[in-house]
């Protein structure tokens, strides 16, 4: 089963993770086939700078390979420098070929994206060993479980009647060249986007307003609006709502990181509600209009980044550029903090190794990533 997986992977596999241009020498698959070759595999692996289970997984594919034809071997040592550059954990070899089967289909849909996607590189990333439904549900918000009407509800939808300056279509703006946005952060195996993504928002609008940066408690998100109803019954590590967190900060404001450490994206549990000393607060939110992309623009220049939900399944092998696949059921929140003449400019919440430093641009005019049906902003 598993030399049949390394052969069906064959020279797409190499191409889409060698040519990525972010592989270290240290971990290249040149180096690795060579102390393969020359019998020096072992001390290699205890020299890298990855865990001990990974140095484990790394020996385990390279027994395997010794039962398998030359003519995979290439294949292979590119697989254990995808191990070691992703620091992967594998338990047992049905495991690992079941990576590989993940991996094959992965490569099938990197090239079906690359086609539909000109302007954005897609090649295999850290999400490119899981199927699409096991990284929508761990590193997303998961599917909705609620109606999307009812989560529509929640906000009476209007125009815009903040006083908007007039945007020119070929205008660019960009919060992270002015010091309004605070760094990447990640979710981990939590599926609590929700939280981060109006975290984020709120740290910008308190920057926009005081000139200075806080990092403020994800957790105290999480947890003070884990099944409270009057905030959104949010469901933890399972999904959530965005505007069920705004109306909490609105009522309480927020603690810092410092006061409330954020635990959940490591141990995947919430712990208690702690409400610390408020640092920094809003005073109310608003929902956009659906479909409406011109208010997206003229909201984020003269108000501040603003929440968004996409449909982030063509986001798994995403590196570089700008993506314009229509969505579909969105599944995901981050943070829109700026944009180009053709583009929008979005923090993800999946860490700085993922796209563009933990940032990707979506094709701007376009409904990308059903990017325009929901949108949220905050107001210090």
């Amino acid at each position: 089963m598993f030399a049949l997986a390394i052969c069906l992977l064959c020279v797409r596999f190499a191409y889409s993770f060698d040519h990525s241009g972010e592989v270290s020498s240290t971990m290249s698959p040149l180096l690795i086939h060579s102390m393969l070759e020359q019998n020096k595999f072992i001390r290699y692996v205890q020299t890298l700078p990855v865990a001990n289970n990974t140095k484990n997984t790394m020996l385990m594919v390279a027994r395997i390979r010794k039962r398998l034809p030359e003519d995979t071997h290439y294949n292979t040592t590119t697989f254990l420098s995808y191990i070691a550059h992703y620091d992967k954990t594998y338990s047992n070899e049905y495991e690992a070929a079941e990576k590989y089967k993940n991996i094959r289909y992965s490569m099938d849909e990197i090239e079906v994206q690359q086609k539909q996607n000109p302007l954005a590189v897609f090649g295999l990333t850290q999400f490119s060993d899981m199927t699409t439904s096991e990284f929508i549900a761990v590193h997303t918000c998961g599917r909705q479980t609620k109606p999307m009407s009812h989560f529509a509800s929640r906000l009476e939808e209007k125009p815009l009647t903040i006083a908007s300056p007039r945007v020119r279509a070929d205008d660019s703006f960009d919060w992270r060249s002015k010091g309004k946005v605070t760094p990447v952060r990640n979710q981990g195996k939590c599926g609590c986007c929700y939280a981060f993504a109006a975290v984020a928002a709120v740290e910008s609008q308190h920057a926009i307003k005081t000139g200075k940066q806080l990092h403020l408690s994800e957790q105290e998100a999480i947890s003070c609006t884990y099944k409270v109803a009057k905030y959104g019954n949010n469901n933890g590590c399972n999904g959530g709502q965005s505007d069920g967190v705004f109306k909490y900060v609105i009522d309480n404001g927020l603690t810092t990181e410092s006061s409330f450490k954020t635990v959940s994206p490591t141990t995947l549990q919430i712990p208690k509600c702690k409400k610390g000393r408020a640092a920094a607060r809003i005073s109310r939110q608003s929902r956009l209009p659906s479909g409406d992309e011109k208010s997206m623009q003229s909201m984020v220049k003269s108000v501040g980044p603003i929440v968004t939900y996409i449909d982030a399944d063509p986001l798994k092998n995403y590196r570089s550029g700008i993506v314009s696949s229509r969505g579909g059921q969105v599944n995901h929140a981050v943070l829109t903090v700026g944009y180009g003449r053709d583009h929008w400019i979005i923090k993800n919440s999946w860490g700085t190794s993922w796209g563009e430093k933990g940032y990707f641009r979506a094709a701007k005019g376009k409904n990308t990533l059903n990017l325009a049906e929901y949108n949220f902003a905050a107001y210090k």
